[in-house]
């Protein structure tokens, strides 16, 4: 009889004592827990934000590079045409210094315009050695994203 009554005051005062809720180090574990995920999921957020925005320049830039080439080629007879052939002339007018056309973002300006655009590029037209009426196209297109290198684009067109 005695054993019983003890255990139910004890069961009277386990229940008395019994927590209702979080400590403040549970809280504070689940706030850093939480945290952690937020901060790692908004960096990758920001990250592949950026991404997508290097990509749509790349796209753009090649979309303009190309619809430039077919307006070369649709108008062969009305461009310049530098009559000598030799490649040493093509190197030295298609120099970094002497693009005439700059480009930054979506749009292409003369560089006089836009002095601190981050590229440049020019075209060279010759008549092709091998072939009469067919004309040799450089494009070199220097970026900053590139350093000192450059991409070139060679192609043959003809005249009408």
């Amino acid at each position: 009889m005695e054993y019983q009554r003890a255990l139910q005051e004890t069961t009277v005062r386990v229940k008395k004592n019994t927590r209702h809720g979080f400590s403040i180090i549970e809280v504070l574990l689940g706030l850093v827990i939480i945290t952690i995920v937020g901060s790692s999921s908004a960096y990758l957020l920001v990250k592949s934000k950026q991404s997508v925005n290097q990509v749509i320049v790349k796209s753009t830039k090649n979309t303009e590079f190309s619809n430039l080439i077919d307006t070369i080629r649709q108008n062969i007879d009305i461009m310049q045409i530098h009559y000598d052939s030799s490649s040493s002339m093509a190197i030295s007018k298609l120099t970094k210094e002497n693009m005439p056309w700059a480009f930054d973002k979506y749009m292409i300006y003369p560089v006089s315009d836009c002095l601190n655009c981050s590229g440049r590029f020019g075209y060279i037209i010759q008549p092709s050695k091998t072939i009469r009426s067919l004309y040799d196209v450089k494009l070199r297109i220097y970026h900053e994203s590139l350093g000192d290198q450059f991409l070139e684009y060679s192609f043959i067109v003809s005249s009408k």
